[in-house]
């Protein structure tokens, strides 16, 4: 090679060298949609923002980098920029100015950051005037307890905030501005327990938030702490420690009494008193004065469900979807109160099941049950049934949908037939004991569509010369017929479904072949 074939190459080294330098990091991946551009960097081990990005871009990723500070100039021109997320950073420093060539953005994601009150300064989002969207938890707002409440009083459109609580935490009224605010969720951050005191969101007296979510070890719930929010229509409670009972959760809906809601979520109260708490009268106070078309009072350590604790829930007729799953009540005792409940739609109660059962052998203590007119799906899957189940019919009702699947007990099935079940298209009685099935099980729900029946020891029944289990079932598309020990198939099984069948799982049996009459 002679010095000029040398000087060459060595030229050509080194513009390539100075070019990549200065566009787009090989990391970055780029996407084109109808003239827009998707740039993803995460995780490229950024310290600084690229340069020579494509000016339509719209959504731009800098995830799990390694930023430490935002200054002026930090980013390049982008007016089309949308959705900004530059969450898993090490963000310790944001100054004014730092978001001038991106001021477009309606989504920006700063969680999992080290910002602190005086990591930004007070007009850092001013220039934001069409952000939307501000996730800012997981900082370190925890350590001196304090919000950068000037800088976020500055975000005028601002409809949806995350961020982080710690006890002894305010929203001030530095933050009153925010009269967009639809959406907020707070989760705890830092050690021990959050109270949620009367004055503690005196600052969002003016905003119109429908939907609020605060999930922490609660330390504390005072009455009257939810009062500021006068347009609430969706709240969500979920404890995270062991402070406060459920008890002390439904006292702290005082500040909402007599509202119109569209959902309530009362979630994890279990942990103080792990043996149990008695839903009572008492605790109907406040309750028993929302009207909300779904309530969720999940993993309470709900024991004991009373009937004057019901009477007294006089909105309970507003409720169109209840869910009580993962409390500790036995569910057959509970099942005749929900008549009471009328415009219930959709129940569940899975993994409900006391911690200690005794002996409980009657699954059902009525013979004829009553359901409300308009619920149409109930799951309690996974809750505590025992025993055999009783013939029984349940009186006029509209249930298309019912999961009885995986007790932890393990009921059975010997020779019942349930019926009412007219309407009924959807069934999953998986792990039910089914051995001594009674060959016309089914015959009481002829609407069957889907039924799910894994593990049930249907071995003997299916394999019979007594092909009446599935006779009449003229709409049966779906059959799982899992894990139940099946070493032959009557060939005539499916005689009345040779039309409507379309799944057939027989998986997980003992089957060598199938009868080719079943095909």
């Amino acid at each position: 090679m002679d010095i000029k074939e040398f000087f060459t190459i060595t030229c050509v080294l080194f513009t390539s060298v100075w070019q990549s330098s200065d566009s787009v990091p090989v990391c970055c991946r780029i996407s084109n949609l109808q003239g827009k551009s998707h740039v993803i960097c995460s995780g490229c081990g950024l310290l600084a923002v690229p340069k020579n990005l494509p000016t339509n871009t719209t959504v731009l990723d800098l995830s799990n980098n390694k930023f430490t500070s935002l200054e002026r100039g930090s980013f390049p021109d982008l007016p089309l920029l949308k959705i900004l997320y530059l969450q898993r950073n090490k963000l310790v420093r944001i100054t004014s100015g730092s978001f001038d060539n991106v001021s477009n953005i309606q989504e920006f994601y700063l969680t999992d950051n080290k910002l602190e009150q005086f990591s930004m300064d007070m007009n850092v989002f001013e220039i934001l005037k069409k952000l939307k969207t501000l996730k800012i938890q997981r900082n370190n707002f925890h350590i001196k307890k304090l919000y950068p409440e000037q800088a976020l009083s500055t975000i005028s459109k601002l409809e949806y905030l995350s961020m982080d609580i710690f006890d002894g935490f305010q929203f001030g009224k530095r933050i009153i501005n925010q009269t967009n605010l639809r959406k907020l969720h707070l989760s705890s951050r830092g050690t021990g327990g959050v109270s949620l005191l009367n004055s503690s969101f005196d600052g969002l007296a003016t905003s119109n938030v429908k939907e609020l979510i605060i999930i922490a070890p609660f330390r504390k719930l005072q009455t009257n702490f939810l009062s500021p929010f006068g347009d609430l229509t969706t709240l969500t409670l979920r404890s995270t420690g062991t402070g406060v009972t459920l008890h002390d959760a439904l006292g702290g809906l005082y500040g909402i009494r007599g509202r119109t809601m569209e959902s309530l979520i009362i979630d994890g109260f279990r942990y103080k008193f792990t043996k149990g708490v008695d839903l009572r009268e008492s605790d109907m106070y406040n309750l028993g004065t929302i009207c909300a078309r779904k309530i969720h009072l999940i993993a309470n350590a709900i024991s004991t469900i009373g009937t004057d604790a019901v009477t007294a829930w006089t909105t309970k007729t507003c409720i169109e979807e209840l869910d009580m799953s993962e409390n500790l009540f036995y569910l057959p005792q509970s099942l005749p109160l929900l008549v009471l409940f009328r415009s219930l739609v959709h129940l569940y109660a899975t993994n409900c099941y006391p911690k200690t059962f005794g002996k409980r052998s009657i699954l059902i203590p009525e013979r004829i049950g009553f359901l409300p007119q308009n619920l149409t799906s109930i799951d309690i899957s996974y809750s505590g049934f025992s025993g055999s189940i009783p013939n029984f019919t349940i009186e006029t009702n509209g249930l298309k949908v019912l999961n009885v699947g995986y007790s932890v007990r393990h009921p059975r099935c010997d020779y019942v037939v349930i019926k009412g079940l007219v309407h009924l298209q959807e069934l999953d009685m998986s792990g039910v004991d089914c051995s001594e099935v009674y060959p016309n099980a089914f015959s009481e729900i002829p609407n069957l569509s889907r039924l799910t029946a894994r593990k049930c020891r249907l071995g003997s029944i299916l394999g019979s010369n007594v092909p009446a289990i599935f006779k009449g079932l003229n709409n049966l598309s779906f059959v799982d017929i899992s894990a139940n020990k099946l070493q032959i198939l009557n060939s005539q099984l499916f005689v009345d479904q040779k039309e409507s069948l379309k799944y057939l799982n027989l998986s997980g049996n003992l089957l060598d072949h199938l009868p080719t009459q079943l095909l």
